[in-house]
C-alpha cells in the first residue's frame, strides 16, 4: 500500500470514518445458492484451495469417503452472476491429489504438489477462458511434498516448506520460484530461512513472502517464529517475536490487509491473534473481546476492510458461526446466524468482490468418517454504506499490484471521493460521482493494457455499485 494512501486511510481520516460510520450500519445476510452441476462432496483437509478469478470460484481436487480414501482430480467453476456451475475439462488436468496448493495468476490457476499414494512435485496451469490445462515443468522443481505453502507475487509462484512421507516424515525447509511465462523454476536460498516446517502460514505483501508459525512433526515442535523472503534479492529477514502470537499451526487464519498480516486461530485452538507490520517489524495483538470461539479447520477471507472467520470445529462440535475483524478499530462483529449454512469444517471459501462464497466441507468432526461430506453453496454478503464501499474498492486496487503510476492515480480518485462524502459540503454528491466516473474511465482506458480485463471488470462493477448506492445520475 502506498504511504500516501496509508496515511489517509488509517490516519485521522480513517479514525473520522469509523466515528461517523459505525460498523453496525453494515447489514449482513446469508443466501443459499445453486448446487446444480457442483462437484461431488469433498473436503480440503489442511488448506482452503478455492480460487477467485474475478468472476468465478474455482474448485478442484481434494478428498472424500471413509478415511478420505478417495482422492479427487476433478473440479468445477461457479459463477455468482448467473448462479451456475460448469465442470472443468479433465483433459490435461493434473493427477488426482489432496494437500496441494493453488494460486491465481490473474489469468490461470496453478495447482502444484500434494499427495496421492505418494508425494508429488508435479502440477498444471488451468485457464478458465479456454477451459484448458497446461503442464508445469519439473526441471529444477522443488522435491515432492505436501502441506507446503504457495503465494503469487504478480509474476511468479513461490513454493516453500511442507514434508514428504515414505513411512517417515521428511521435513522441508526449502522452496523455489516458478515463472509460468518461461515455465521455469528458480531455487530459493536457504540462508536465513525459517527452520523446516509444515502447516504454517504464508502471505504475499507485494514485495515479500512472509512465513510464520507451523509444525515440525518429528520433534513435535510448534513454531511461533517466521521470516520474510524477498525474491528480488533472494534473501530472508527474520520476523521479530516481541508481542507475536503464541506458536500455532494447521489452518492458521492468515490474511494480508495491504499493510499488515493478520494471524488468528489455528492449533492449539485459541481466540488470540495479532497483526504484523513488516515495515516496522512489529506485532499488535488482536482484540479477544467479541472474537469467535476457539476453533480449528475454519476459513478466513479478507474483504478489503475486514477479515471474516467462519465455521470450523471446536472439540467434538462443528460450527456455523463466525465474526468479522476490523484491524482499524481492532474490533469484532459476529456474522448473522439467520439463514446460515449448517455447521461444517474443512470447507472452501473465497471473497468474491462483494460477498463471501462458501462451498463443501464436512459436518463430521471425525474426518475419517464415511458420511457428512457436503457440496452445498452459500453466499454471505455485507451491505456497506458508500464510505465503507470506497474503502473496500481502495483495498481491491491495492491487491492487484498495478504499476505505481496506475495505482497512485486510481487511489487518488477514490481518496477524493471519500473526502467529498465525509465533508458533506454542498455539491459533494456531484463531486463524488465525478471522481467515480473518472476512476471508471481510467480503468476502461487501461483495460487490456496495464490492467487485465478480468481485473478491470471487477473494478468497474464495484465502482458502479457505489454509484448506485449514492444515487449518481
Amino acid at each position: 500500500m502506498s504511504s500516501r494512501l496509508f496515511s489517509l486511510s488509517l490516519g485521522t481520516l480513517g479514525t473520522l470514518v469509523l466515528a461517523l460510520v459505525p460498523r453496525a450500519d453494515a447489514q449482513d445476510a446469508w443466501q443459499a445458492l445453486s448446487g446444480v452441476g457442483a462437484p461431488i462432496a469433498r473436503i480440503f483437509y489442511h488448506a482452503n484451495t478455492a480460487i477467485w478469478t474475478g468472476n468465478e470460484m474455482l474448485i478442484w481436487g481434494g478428498s472424500t469417503g471413509a478415511d478420505q480414501a478417495t482422492i479427487l482430480g476433478d473440479g468445477a467453476r461457479y459463477n455468482p452472476a448467473t448462479d451456475t456451475w460448469m465442470a472443468m475439462t479433465a483433459t490435461g488436468a493434473p493427477s488426482a491429489r489432496a494437500d496441494f496448493t493453488a494460486v491465481w495468476t490473474g489469468s490461470e490457476m496453478i495447482i502444484w504438489g500434494g499427495y496421492n499414494a505418494g508425494n508429488l512435485n508435479t502440477g498444471a496451469r488451468y485457464n478458465p477462458v479456454l477451459n484448458s490445462w497446461a503442464p508445469i515443468s519439473t526441471v529444477n522443481a522443488p522435491s515432492a511434498r505436501l502441506l507446503h505453502t504457495a503465494v503469487w507475487t504478480g509474476s511468479e509462484m513461490i513454493v516453500w516448506g511442507g514434508f514428504d512421507y515414505d513411512g517417515s516424515y521428511h521435513m522441508k525447509g526449502d522452496g523455489a520460484r516458478y515463472s509460468p511465462t518461461s515455465d521455469t523454476w528458480t531455487t530459493l536460498t536457504t540462508a536465513g530461512a525459517p527452520s523446516a516446517r509444515t502447516q504454517h502460514a504464508a502471505v504475499w505483501t507485494g514485495a515479500e513472502m512472509i512465513i510464520w508459525g507451523g509444525y515440525e512433526v518429528n520433534t513435535v515442535t510448534i513454531f511461533g517464529d517466521g521470516a520474510r523472503y524477498n525474491p528480488m534479492t533472494d534473501t530472508w529477514t527474520p520476523v521479530q517475536s516481541n508481542s507475536a502470537p503464541s506458536g500455532r499451526f494447521d489452518h492458521i487464519s492468515a490474511v494480508w490487509t495491504g499493510n499488515e498480516m493478520i494471524i488468528w486461530g489455528g492449533q492449539p485452538s485459541s481466540i488470540s491473534g495479532a497483526r504484523y507490520n513488516p515495515t516496522s517489524d512489529t506485532w499488535t495483538p488482536t482484540a479477544t473481546s467479541g472474537a469467535p470461539s476457539a476453533r480449528i479447520f475454519n476459513t478466513a477471507v479478507w474483504t478489503g476492510s475486514e477479515m471474516i472467520v467462519w465455521a470450523g470445529q471446536n472439540g467434538s462440535s462443528c460450527l456455523n458461526d463466525g465474526a468479522r475483524y476490523n484491524p482499524v478499530s481492532n474490533s469484532w462483529i459476529p456474522t448473522t446466524l439467520t439463514g446460515a449454512p449448517g455447521p461444517r469444517n474443512v470447507h472452501a471459501a473465497v471473497w468474491a468482490a462483494n460477498q463471501m462464497i462458501i462451498w463443501g466441507g464436512s459436518s463430521n468432526t471425525y474426518l475419517g468418517a464415511a458420511n457428512g461430506y457436503l457440496n452445498d453453496t452459500y453466499s454471505y454478503s455485507i451491505t456497506l454504506n458508500p464510505v465503507q464501499q470506497l474503502y473496500s474498492l481502495i483495498a481491491l486496487v491495492e491487491t492487484f499490484n498495478f504499476t505505481q503510476g496506475i495505482e497512485n492515480s486510481l487511489d487518488a480518485k477514490l481518496e477524493h471521493a471519500v473526502a467529498a462524502i465525509i465533508s458533506a459540503q454542498s455539491g459533494y454528491l456531484s463531486s463524488t460521482c465525478g471522481f467515480l466516473n473518472a476512476f471508471i474511465n481510467e480503468v476502461q482506458a487501461q483495460a487490456g493494457k496495464k490492467i487485465e480485463l478480468c481485473q478491470a471488470q471487477q473494478l468497474i462493477l464495484a465502482a458502479g455499485e457505489i454509484k448506485t448506492t449514492i444515487g449518481c445520475p
